[in-house]
């Protein structure tokens, strides 16, 4: 049975204001007793029986203890940097480069034994090695500040730095994950300054102003002083998993499906106050505000560092927002930045060839890499593109990942011109990798909602994509032109229509189904010889074929039905049409309707012709029993 979340809540709660141990317990019991008999799972307990878990005043008095807020980059330097995880093809080894973006320079550069993310301290940046140890680098210089080796009988399951603290979480190499310890180091020395056994499941730290949060259990998240190692507070969520913690300048946050800002009035969380963050998205978008904390595999750089949300803030003591009102979705080579409210596009930008490996917010700026060593950076309220820098031996490497320490980091320079929403998404429609079908009918359905002649000539461009573009994207397009019935676009559909089909050439009008349905939906009748020309054609499109007879029977054609009458002669027999004889019906049709008695003679014959192929004369005779004006229904039909 599922876990009862308020129930353990108001176990746990229950605890506040029980002086001992032994009361404290006995009411645990209690509770556990009471679930057994209902036959559900035992619901989380705080680190401690005796702890208060989820009590507002104790989470208000350790968010007090915290650090003041600190703007900008954590390294010593004070400069906006990129560490950046790379391999060079034909090596084994990944190297780590530091690359200063402000000055697009590279600050320092060596080889690295990696299991893990770089993580950044003011004066080390630190990360785990393949076999369980760790490593701190001078953030100035690179050098080897200190090391550590594996812990015998434990593995690491995740890490952290920032400020002067690095904290680890281990789990027992056996066990399950029931059990877990937190270790927290000087950043400086690398000397142990505590270390905590933590009840499991247990999930990889966060350093945040002199605070060190442990999520635990799914539902806990437990806030120690980095630097006595006392319990300060515990964090219930009850209503939605505590997956991740993260801490950014402007608060402590945690959650999985939505984002929780750590205040008082969140001890016990649930999703019913101010500060609460949810977007709406849309379906194609994994709603990944932060890597999972309990998954391994998400504290190595993954794809789930190209498939995220990217998020800010702005907080009060009580309260918080998506800064600017806005998200924006990293989605592999594409950011779309969405109003958190109502899913409503704002702007988008294609990195066009390469993924972008790992991204982040700054505040200011989207800044992120790609794959083979480009880095750049789009403002966040506008994508606009801001900056663009090149790696040492870009085009020659292969991002692995990278972390950035840039908080505020705000390039004014234009990287490139500005392109208008309705390029940048017609661009992604056009995008040649086959991976992005949904990227692209989202692209298509936010071109749609837009206005304008150059929406319209991206709509248009899209009718001759060729294999480029997947079959739902250019039915919806389709749909989409045809509807807007804008008569401006007749000469453009006239033209189209003129074009001589030269086979040998490969020249070709394409998509006559849509040009019939749009000439229909125009009432053009001055564009149906131009049509009907294509029933002499061999290869036009069955499809077409139906959509051609269908512009003649809106528009009541009768000047254009002699080549329908060529065209079922030549085809009434040809085996090609038994599976699908549509396009003879349809051709039949426009002659039972809207011709006179000799188009009904013509239909007779065809229709006692022996070699007429079964399914159009079965079609024949019933259209042929009805009287004439009984013909339209029929036809409808």
């Amino acid at each position: 049975m599922k876990r009862d979340v308020n129930r353990g809540t108001r176990f746990a709660s229950g605890l506040t204001g029980i002086p001992t141990v032994n009361r404290a317990m006995s009411h645990v019991g209690f509770g556990v007793t009471l679930l057994a008999l209902a036959g559900c799972a035992v619901s989380v307990a705080p680190q401690s029986a005796s702890f208060r878990g989820g009590d507002p005043k104790l989470l208000r008095a350790a968010l007090g203890r915290a650090g003041e807020s600190a703007t900008g980059p954590v390294n010593a330097t004070g400069r906006a940097t990129a560490y950046v995880v790379f391999a060079r093809p034909g090596r084994d080894n990944a190297e780590l480069l530091a690359f200063d973006l402000e000055s697009s320079m590279a600050r320092w550069q060596l080889p690295i034994d990696l299991d893990g993310r770089i993580a950044v301290a003011r004066p080390v940046v630190v990360h785990g090695t393949k076999a369980g140890g760790m490593v701190a680098h001078d953030v100035t210089s690179g050098a080897v500040k200190w090391q550590k080796s594996p812990e015998g009988g434990w593995a690491r399951l995740g890490y952290a730095a920032g400020g002067d603290v690095v904290a680890e979480v281990v789990q027992p190499d056996k066990g399950g994950g029931k059990t877990g310890a937190l270790n927290v180091y000087d950043a400086a020395t690398g000397s142990r300054r505590f270390r905590r056994d933590l009840a499991g499941p247990v999930g990889a730290p966060a350093v945040w102003r002199g605070l060190v949060a442990v999520p635990r259990q799914s539902q806990w998240v437990s806030l120690y002083d980095a630097r006595t190692g006392d319990l300060l507070a515990e964090i219930l969520s009850r209503k939605q998993a505590a997956n991740f913690v993260r801490g950014l300048p402007e608060g402590l946050f945690f959650g999985s499906g939505g984002v929780f800002l750590a205040t008082p009035e969140t001890a016990l969380a649930d999703k019913a106050g101010p500060a609460y963050l949810e977007a709406k998205l849309p379906e194609f978008v994994r709603p990944v505000y932060h890597p999972d904390h309990y998954r391994r595999a998400d504290s190595d750089y993954s794809a789930v560092d190209r498939n995220r949300l990217l998020w800010r803030a702005t907080t009060d003591a009580q309260s918080a927002k998506f800064l600017d009102g806005t998200v924006v979705v990293h989605n592999y080579r594409f950011f779309f930045a969405l109003d958190p409210a109502d899913g409503k596009l704002k702007w988008a930008y294609n990195q066009l060839r390469t993924d972008a490996i790992s991204s982040e917010h700054t505040g200011a700026s989207v800044v992120f890499v790609t794959t083979d060593g480009e880095v750049k950076a789009v403002d966040a309220k506008t994508g606009r593109p801001r900056y663009h820098a090149s790696l040492p031996g870009a085009g020659s490497i292969v991002v692995a990942g990278a972390t950035f320490d840039a908080d505020g980091f705000a390039p004014r320079q234009d990287s490139e011109p500005a392109k208008p929403l309705p390029q940048v998404l017609s661009s992604m429609i056009f995008d040649p990798d086959r991976r992005f079908a949904d990227v692209r009918m989202f692209a298509l359905e936010q071109l749609t909602t837009l206005s304008g002649p150059e929406v319209t000539r991206e709509l248009l461009r899209a009718l001759d994509g060729g294999e480029v573009i997947p079959t739902p994207v250019l039915r919806r397009a389709m749909d989409v032109l045809v509807a807007r019935q804008d008569k401006d676009l007749l000469p453009v559909y006239m033209e189209a229509l003129r074009v001589q089909p030269d086979y040998a050439e490969g020249v070709s009008t394409k998509r006559l189904e849509f040009y019939a349905r749009a000439v229909a939906s125009l009432k053009a009748r001055q564009a149906i010889p131009l049509l009907v020309e294509y029933l002499r054609l061999p290869d036009t499109d069955f499809e077409a074929i139906e959509e051609i007879a269908a512009a003649v029977l809106a528009l009541e054609a009768r000047t254009s039905i002699e080549p329908f009458a060529d065209f079922l002669l030549q085809y009434r027999a040809d085996p090609a049409f038994t599976a699908q004889p549509a396009p003879l019906v349809a051709a039949a049709n426009v002659l039972a309707k809207l011709g006179s008695s000799k188009e009904r003679a013509l239909l007779q014959f065809v229709a006692e012709e022996p070699q007429t192929l079964p399914p159009l004369a079965e079609h024949l005779r019933r259209t042929l029993a009805q009287p004439e004006e009984s013909v339209i229904k029929q036809t409808e039909e």
